[in-house]
């Protein structure tokens, strides 16, 4: 889920964040786009799930999971 940068959508999306929200560190409001991620924990085993049962039926010998905890703290 984007909004392009000068959209009248990124702009009530960072107005919402600012007014309800409390945010304060949005740099260069006016020209920012803004995109949400919506992450489950029943969206992340799916993935993973597949990700194993893919390396199973094609004779792969290891599944290489990364987790970035330091970029998106809650995501």
């Amino acid at each position: 889920i984007e909004w392009e940068g000068y959209s009248d959508g990124a702009q009530k999306v960072i107005k919402f964040l600012q007014e309800e929200m409390g945010v304060t560190k949005i740099r260069f409001p006016e020209s920012s786009g803004i995109g949400i991620k919506p992450i489950s924990e029943e969206g992340t085993s799916r993935l993973v799930r597949a990700a194993i049962q893919y390396a199973i039926d094609n004779n792969r010998k290891s599944v290489t999971l990364v987790h970035k905890g330091n970029i998106m703290k809650f995501t």
